[in-house]
Formats: structure tokens, sequence, C-alpha cells
């Protein structure tokens, strides 16, 4: 028997009633870095919200106007939190600009080329905020 769990989910998993199961059984659960915010347990993260509308705000503040954000993996919590940093930061800081929202996500390769694509056309986005 163990004590309990220390867990950090993967960008794959979808499925959490196992861990569900296991905290109705009173295993105490500490989720790091990658949480399943469904599951009622301890959580040890930064705050990605956070540090992702302060990296924008320093890039705007840098004179950095078109700011392309290259999403993580939409079922993260991670992912969607810094999204949310990214969207807000611009909202108060550039609110009359276009967000440039890359849909690039889930694997390597796909974020690879998406940021390929953005460098190549650099005259639409100034820098990139990546996950």
């Amino acid at each position: 028997m163990v004590d309990g769990i220390i867990i950090s989910v993967t960008q794959d998993t979808r499925a959490t009633e196992y861990f569900k199961t296991l905290r109705e059984k009173n295993l105490p659960i500490v989720f790091f870095n990658r949480i399943a915010p469904e599951v009622s347990a301890y959580n040890v993260i930064i705050d990605d919200y956070k540090w992702a509308f302060t990296a924008v705000e320093h890039l705007i503040k840098e004179g950095y106007k078109r700011i392309a954000h290259l999403a993580g993996p939409e079922n993260l919590f991670l992912s969607k939190e810094r999204k949310r940093g990214y969207i807000d930061a611009l909202k108060i800081w550039l609110p009359d600009r276009r967000r440039v929202d890359n849909s690039c996500r889930n694997t390597y390769g796909k974020r690879y080329y998406c940021s390929i694509f953005h460098i190549r056309n650099a005259e639409q986005t100034g820098c990139h905020f990546c996950r």
C-alpha cells in the first residue's frame, strides 16, 4: 500500500476517472506541472496565466505589436491558461489589434512547421509567444 501518489498528467491524458476513483478511496494525490482540474486534489503548478500575460505584456512594452501565439495541446489546463493570459494581455494593451492565434497543436512536428511558417512570414507577426 502506498501513502499517496504524485502525478504529472501527459498531454495525451483524456480520461481522469481513474484519478477520481483513487480520491474516492481517500488516496492522497498531488498533481504537479500538469493537472487534472476536474479531480479534487492538491496541485503544485506555476501560474501559467500570470506568466503568459507578463511575457506578452513585456513584448508589447518592447514595441512588438504583432505577437503570434503557438498554442499547446487544447486538453491541457496549462495550455488553456497560457492562451488566456496571451489573449487578456492583448485585450488590455492592444485592444484594437487582431490576435494571431495559431492552431498548430498536439505534435512537435506540427508546432515546428507552424513556427517555420511564421518565421518565413515575419511581416505578419513581429514575434512569437509559444507554449
